[in-house]
């Protein structure tokens, strides 16, 4: 009897936003793990989000090769995307057609489609250039049976942006007095050393140019020795080497490894003693952005808002509301809303203002705001 063959999930990565998923009236910003499983598991609420929209996934080319390689296949979804493998049968499980050599990394590109997503989403305005976020399943971050691919907590975050350097780049080491520095580059993969020697002079060095094209993209670890091979430890850092494969479009970096040695517990590929399929679930939350709404009038309004209400004139002239607490960007519809007394009556009117879009978000001092023009509108006649 022939061996059996077919294709097996070897896992499956959700890239889930808040700007989307968050219920409208939330109190505040954050879900838990069971509030997010809650969210992804009704089909009523899911059954119309796709990522896609906003962001494109791809392999990198190296990363294609080892998935012909290895027989897997890649798909995204709504949701993601997922990896299929070819694999054949062992017992009441299933283990890769072609077995996995150690250690091997596939890498996947995130790159941001719908502009507005810089706007909506809760990441920094600035750097984008020179940091990019980074993902993988080395790290140790399950919530109550999520296999969260960030750093820390339920969502994308600070802690997940590393700094993207190009193949040649220059280090100072003008404050170390020092006439020679080594400085390796090295990761689970590779490892290179520049060596950097002052002239005949004997003049301390200044600045170093380092050359590290002969290293593939991918996350590395730098560290200097000076000539008696001691440590610099002023100088040792990680970064994302970008030897051409990272556009400037490039918003995230997810990596897969397969090391069983290191990896935590769900998140290997393989089980580690049988080799057979983990078939993890991993998951990505980006968070919606906070701001303050603010509503332009062409004119002095006419009304004032009182106790109850969620907005305030920002100044006498009385063409400017904004809210009283910062707002969550989210794509329904969140009631604010603006309470006054008719005069000389006891009646309280109540008005709903309309939610900002994504369009004009930007920052202003230390806050960032979301404006809604309304023009010649009265809200005494609304």
């Amino acid at each position: 009897m022939g061996v059996r063959i077919n294709y097996q999930p070897l896992c499956n990565i959700r890239i889930l936003h808040g700007y989307y998923l968050h219920p409208d009236s939330w109190p505040d910003n954050v879900l838990n793990a069971e509030e997010q499983r809650s969210i992804v598991d009704d089909p009523a609420i899911i059954e119309n989000y796709s990522i896609l929209n906003d962001l494109s996934i791809a392999p990198t080319p190296s990363t294609r090769l080892s998935m012909a390689d290895y027989r897997i296949r890649f798909r995204e979804n709504p949701l993601g995307f997922f990896l299929w493998l070819q694999a054949e049968e062992a017992g009441a499980t299933f283990i890769p057609f072609v077995p996995f050599a150690e250690p091997l990394l596939l890498t996947f590109h995130l790159k941001v489609k719908n502009p507005f997503f810089w706007n909506f989403t809760n990441i920094p305005f600035d750097n984008f250039a020179t940091n990019l976020y980074y993902f993988s399943n080395r790290v140790n971050n399950s919530g109550k049976g999520t296999l969260y691919l960030n750093n820390e907590g339920t969502y994308v975050s600070g802690r997940d942006r590393i700094a993207v350097r190009p193949s040649i780049f220059s280090i100072d080491v003008s404050g170390l007095g020092l006439n020679e520095v080594t400085f390796v580059l090295e990761n689970e993969f590779h490892r290179s050393e520049n060596t950097c020697e002052s002239d005949d002079t004997g003049t301390p060095l200044g600045s170093c140019e380092l050359d590290w094209r002969s290293l593939p993209s991918g996350l590395y670890s730098l560290a200097a020795f000076d000539d008696r091979g001691e440590p610099i430890p002023s100088l040792t850092h990680q970064f994302y080497l970008n030897t051409g494969e990272v556009s400037a479009n490039t918003l995230a970096i997810i990596d897969l490894f397969y090391l069983p040695d290191t990896i935590h517990s769900g998140y290997a590929l393989l089980d580690p003693v049988t080799h057979s399929l983990s078939k993890p679930n991993f998951v990505l939350w980006w968070q919606n952005r906070l701001a303050y709404w603010r509503y332009i009038f062409d004119k002095r309004q006419s009304v004032f808002p009182v106790s109850g209400s969620d907005v305030r004139y920002t100044d006498a002239t009385q063409t400017r509301l904004i809210t009283n607490q910062i707002q969550p960007l989210i794509a329904g519809y969140r009631p604010i809303r603006f309470r006054h007394v008719i005069p000389n009556t006891s009646i309280n009117e109540e008005f709903l203002l309309p939610n900002p879009g994504v369009e004009t978000v930007y920052p202003e001092d230390r806050d960032i705001f979301s404006e809604v023009y309304l023009g010649n509108l009265d809200i005494s006649r609304v």
